[in-house]
Parts: C-alpha cells; structure tokens; sequence
C-alpha cells in the first residue's frame, strides 16, 4: 500500500481555534468551510459544482512510488469509499461491510436526515460558543440566518422530533434483531456518521447529549461507549 508509518495518510479538518476538533463531518455530518484556494492549489476536486464548492474533510494519500503524486479525496462519503477500494477487507476493516449494506442504508435513508435536521436546528445557534473569532466572522457571513435561535416553542418541537426519530431507529433495529452497541453486525459508515453528530452535540451542549444518552433505557449511551 501506499501509505505507511514513515510516509502516511494526511488527513485535514476543522479546528476551533482552541486544539480541538468540533465539526461532524471531518468527525462525521459537516458545518461546510470554504477553503477554496488551497483546495484549487492542490487540484482537489470540489464536492459541489454550485459555486464551486470546497468542504472538509479532506485526505492525502501518498503515492507507492518514488516521486509519484499523492492522491487528493474530498467529502467523508468519498473518502470512506476510496478507504475500503485502497485499503481492503480483510487485511483491513472495511467501512461498509457487505453483510450490513441492507440495514445501514435503510437506517440512513430513513432517520439520519430527520435526526441530522432537528439536532443541528437546536444546536446550531450554540455554535458560535466554540468557535475561535476567525471562525465565526465566517460562519456569520456564510450561515448566519440559519443560525438564529428558535423560539421555546419550536425548540421544544424540533427535541422531540429528534426524541421521536432516535426511538423510531431503536425500534427498527431491536426488529432487526441488532442489539448493539453498533447500528449493525459490526462498525460501520452509518456509526461514524452517527458518533460525529454525537461529538458535535458534545462540543455545543453536553445536556443535550446526555439527554440523548438516556433515551431508550440507555442504548445510545452504550453506543457512545462503543464508537
């Protein structure tokens, strides 16, 4: 393989300004940062051909060859997938384990973004406590309507949603016969993406996450062990 101890993997993603790392995606579901320049400096590819649009995370790969150019890959989705090509099971893990292609995508098509939407609705505007004051003129400028505060009333509503969707997928998963600490068999994308959107919670509102960690009798607090 191409990387090794002496010559391996970069990896780039977001920091707070404080030595810690907040964002879901480079930990996995993103708060997009515009790093245009050096994206288009190293040839990266956008992962979004709108403005274009560059996003974290971002890894190198380094060439098997003397002298040969190290391979750039953008969006976590991305990454992941050129992970397992490059890197195969069974020597290593695999990310997407075939025997639990079926229920992590069921679980993604049918949780994650209602979960994702509520969570990030009531953490969003939390955001800017973490954030160093580089960061934040930035996110003002490019996310700054989406960040205002909800009334109590809508609070309260979009909480219960993410309640409702969290006990829905602990259901579907008690069906499967999926006991944990993992969403299938073993460790998978859907967990990684699961466990960033828990660290962010971590980072911007520990209460609510220990909220979240009490739901269906103490499942998610064991997943959170576990990832």
């Amino acid at each position: 393989m191409a990387a090794s101890r002496e010559n391996p993997i970069i990896f780039y993603g977001l920091d707070y300004g404080k030595g810690s790392p907040w964002s879901p995606n480079p930990y996995k579901t993103r708060l997009y940062l515009n790093y245009k320049p050096k994206m288009k400096e190293l040839r990266i590819s956008p992962t979004s051909d709108t403005f274009p649009y560059y996003t974290m995370p971002v890894i190198v790969d380094p060439s098997s060859e003397p002298g040969g150019k190290p391979t750039y890959v953008a969006e976590s989705f991305n990454i992941a997938i050129y992970l397992d090509d490059k890197y195969p099971a069974p020597k290593y893990p695999a990310i997407f384990p075939p025997w639990n292609a079926f229920s992590s995508n069921l679980i993604v098509a049918q949780y994650f973004p209602t979960i994702i939407g509520n969570v990030a609705a009531v953490l969003s505007p939390g955001i800017f406590r973490i954030l160093d004051l580089r960061s934040m003129e930035y996110v003002k400028h490019t996310r700054g309507d989406s960040l205002r505060p909800l009334s109590e009333q809508q609070e309260t509503i979009m909480w219960q949603g993410a309640h409702d969707s969290f006990a829905a997928m602990s259901k579907a998963l008690d069906a499967e016969g999926e006991d944990g600490p993992y969403l299938g068999d073993q460790v998978s994308f859907v967990d990684f993406g699961l466990g960033g959107l828990l660290h962010l919670m971590e980072k911007v509102d520990p209460s609510r996450l220990e909220e979240v960690l009490k739901w269906q009798s103490g499942r998610w607090r064991n997943f959170w062990r576990g990832i």
